[in-house]
Formats: structure tokens, sequence, C-alpha cells
């Protein structure tokens, strides 16, 4: 899962660091850790039927559908390399990157980390329990939280695993100096992802969000600076500075939600119910590819596979329409769609074949043969 390296390269910077420190500091923290992303994924599930019972229709990551979100995190993983480059120290152990609340030990540094990780992560584990999380979505709530539980397991595992047994970590190296370098380079994963994240921004929020989350960028790091000065004045313009920053972010919020036609490659046309009946009725095979901008899985899929020059020219050789469903916003009647076809979030692509025969879902992993056989199936 791309999205979530990032946020777990804080753990292996926290696994370097302890791995030769006393073994029950090390199982404290593979526990905290594992309970910060378990209940953080309970959270998440609470929250989704909670949203459910209040006739919203919602799916899995819809937390990132929400662009002061998006920006809130893009500012946090912005943060989290600075610290990790050395701009400013949270507390004294590497393991408070987490987020900065951490204690004796980093026990709830290991904790917020957990639920950092479920926060940016969760999307990117969706597309691979599809088939789980679509059957636990139509069952009573406990099915949905004991999957949810169980997903945070598993995201939890490979570091909790390290921790119970701290004999796996003999082969890291005694500290040294080396740390330190080892350390700024994981800085550099955390402004990847504060990029990505900026660009889904865009997307939500159009130019006007750049500027904002950019302007919230620049007071940041201006806070950075000026803090190292002495004096009061140097502590009031850090705290103006700061404040400034949580303010362009807030100000996302109030942004209207930008256009998602500008997402649109040649070839596409944007979703809607009506058009695929007209497709449809001038019997043309339909192939939905129902996406998100902060969807990594849907990404991959369209640059390994929707968008090869062979896949394009089956598109065209069998006629096949093609068009995008953008979920990159909060949108209800792509919500129904998803739903309507078993889905629990994206992606998600729907191929009608001609004719009045039923849609088939195609495989959240896409591969260029699967699909290439999939439309010249569709097309007879």
């Amino acid at each position: 899962m791309p999205c979530v390296f990032p946020v777990l390269s804080i753990k292996v910077l926290a696994v370097v660091e302890a791995a030769h420190d006393d073994p029950g500091r090390i199982r404290s923290h593979g526990l905290m850790f594992l309970a910060g992303v378990v209940l953080s994924f309970i959270a998440l599930a609470l929250l989704l039927l909670g949203l459910r019972d209040f006739g919203l229709p919602v799916g899995w990551g819809f937390q990132l559908q929400v662009p002061v979100v998006v920006a809130s995190l893009a500012l946090l993983l912005f943060a989290i390399g600075l610290n990790l480059l050395g701009a400013f120290d949270v507390g004294v152990s590497l393991q408070n990157v987490g987020g900065g609340l951490a204690e004796q030990g980093g026990a709830k540094g290991a904790f917020f980390t957990g639920m950092l990780a479920v926060v940016v992560a969760a999307p990117c584990v969706g597309p691979l329990a599809a088939g789980a999380l679509g059957v636990a979505l139509t069952q009573p709530p406990m099915v949905l939280i004991s999957v949810s539980a169980m997903m945070g397991v598993g995201l939890a595992l490979p570091f909790l695993t390290l921790s119970l047994f701290p004999s796996l970590l003999k082969f890291i190296p005694k500290p040294g100096a080396w740390m330190d370098t080892f350390k700024q380079a994981l800085a550099f994963p955390m402004f990847a992802s504060a990029i990505w994240m900026v660009w889904v921004l865009t997307i939500q929020s159009g130019a006007q969000g750049l500027l904002y989350i950019a302007s919230a960028f620049l007071l940041f790091a201006l806070a950075i600076w000026v803090r190292k000065l002495s004096g009061v004045l140097a502590g009031l313009i850090a705290a103006l500075a700061l404040l400034g920053s949580i303010g362009a972010i807030v100000l996302v919020a109030r942004l209207p939600a930008a256009s998602s036609t500008q997402t649109l490659t040649e070839g596409e046309r944007p979703w809607s119910r009506e058009l695929v009946e007209e497709l449809r009725a001038e019997g043309r095979p339909v192939f939905i590819d129902v996406t998100a901008a902060w969807c990594v899985t849907c990404q991959l899929n369209k640059m390994r596979v929707i968008d090869d020059e062979a896949v394009r020219m089956a598109f065209s050789l069998h006629n096949v329409a093609r068009l995008r469903a953008d979920w990159t916003n909060r949108n209800d009647e792509i919500a129904a769609l998803i739903a309507e076809h078993g889905g629990a979030g994206v992606p998600l692509y729907i191929l009608y074949p001609t004719g009045n025969e039923d849609a088939e879902v195609l495989p959240t992993v896409l591969t260029r043969d699967g699909l290439i056989a999939a439309l010249e199936a569709a097309a007879w």
C-alpha cells in the first residue's frame, strides 16, 4: 500500500532507535501501536455506521473527501518532514514524531502514530479488502466493526511482530551517527506524501485551495524559524505565524468544491445515469471508472492499465464508451452507485455489455490482458 509507507517509516525509525533497548519497552511500543491502529479502524467503522444511519450514502475512505482533512494531513506530513530534518524537536525521543504526544518511553507516540497510519492509509486498504468490506457493510454493525478491527490487526502486524520478538532486530547496527542520516532520509517520503495530499486538495478545491495550503506551509515554516530566535517579539511572531497557518487550513473548509471534469482524460465523459441509458440504447458497451484522486490504487490502475496504448486501442476497436465517476469529493449519487454494485469504496470498475445484460464488476486491481479480454467479451 504506497500511501502507508511514509507513516510506517516513522515506526521504522522507532525500531532502529529501540533495537538495542529494553525488550519490554519495545513490546510496549508494539502493543500501543496496535491499540492505536485497531481503535482507529473501529472508530472509522462506527463513524461510517453513524453517517449511514443518518441516511448519508458514504463509503470507505470518506474522510479524505473532506478538503479540510486533506489540508490538515498535508500540513501534518510537512511538519513531520521538517521535524525529521531537524528543523525543530518534539520531545526527547525520535518516537515522539508520531504526533508530539509522547510520554515516558514514547508509548503515546506509538499510539498516535498508529492513529495517523489509519487516517492516511485506510483508503489504500479498502480496495484490497473490497469484497470483505462490501459484504460487511450489508451486515449487522458488529460484523463491520469486527472486519474493521481485523484489518487494523493486519496493518499493525509487521511492526507488532518485530516488537514481540526483539531478537529479530539483531540485524540492525548499534546506534551511531548513521541514525541521524537515516532519520533525515525518512523526511523525504513525508514530503512526497504531503505533495500527494496537496495534489488531491487542488482537485477538490481548485487553485484557491492550493493558495491556502501553500500559505499554511509558508507560515508554519516561518513559525519554526522565528521560534529559534530569542526575545518576546520573536515568540509573538512565531505564535501569530502558527495561528495564521492553522487559519489558512480552516479557510479551506469554506471553499466550494471544484468541478470533477478537470480530471477527465481524452476519450472520457463524466458519468451520469442518464448518459449510461442513452449509450446503452445506442447499443454501445459502457465502461465506468469509479475513482478518486486520493485513491492510490485507482491512480496505479489508470497509469499501468487504463491508459496503456493497447487498452486504449481496445476501447476504440470495440466502440466502448468510457465514463468516469469521480468520487474525490462527496457525491451521493456516486456513493449510491458503489453500494448498488456491492462495493465499499473506490476503485470500482463497472462494464455494461451490449444488449440488456447486467453489468459486470471487474477486479479492483486491473491487468492489461484481463481488461482487454473483458472489453472484447462485452462487445459481443
